[in-house]
């Protein structure tokens, strides 16, 4: 989904096309953040040119929006990495006991 963000010719269709044949996992969580707190984590000189908030914003939009259609877990990781870990366990044991 990356990819239909950083090109015109590359179409979110075309990705789950090229992706029909890969057996889906049992269980998909997406960790969200909001773009200036993830660059904010970042060392600046690490930056990759595609790293900014306007981009990050796109991608985090179309990476919700997907999840909301496919049925995804969702967490914000805006938090620090122990409650986002609590998070994530709490969703994999509830699924387990299923």
């Amino acid at each position: 989904m990356y990819q239909s963000v950083q090109s015109k010719e590359i179409s979110v269709e075309w990705v789950k096309e090229i992706n029909k044949f890969v057996e889906l996992p049992d269980i998909t969580i997406i960790l969200d953040i909001d773009p200036k707190i993830a660059l904010a984590r970042k060392d600046k000189d690490y930056l990759e040119k595609f790293e900014d908030t306007s981009f990050l914003d796109k991608v985090r939009n179309l990476y919700i929006k997907r999840a909301k259609q496919e049925g995804y877990f969702i967490i914000s990781s805006d938090d620090i990495i122990e409650i986002v870990q609590e998070k994530i366990q709490k969703i994999i044991i509830d699924f387990l006991k299923k």
